[in-house]
């Protein structure tokens, strides 16, 4: 197990020029550990990284992920 990297989303973003979402999350407690989940939604301002290099970016700061939806590319009405 590999502790969560408290700064993992400034790294990612500045590193990889993401922005990164935070949509929902909770954090419990089992058996005297923190546990949790959050989901969040992440837009590719540079390079566009695959799903499993994202993933795999994700595990080295400690954070097991699941792609649910690589397809659309979010648009902002301004």
């Amino acid at each position: 197990d590999v502790p969560v990297a408290t700064d993992w989303i400034s790294r990612l973003s500045q590193q990889w020029a993401l922005q990164i979402d935070l949509l929902g999350g909770h954090v419990e407690v089992i058996n005297g550990r923190l546990a949790g989940r959050l989901q969040a939604g992440v837009r590719f301002q540079g390079e566009r990284l695959s799903p499993a290099r994202l993933q795999g970016l994700l595990a080295q700061l400690g954070i097991t992920a699941e792609i649910l939806d690589s397809a659309p590319l979010l648009r902002e009405a301004v």
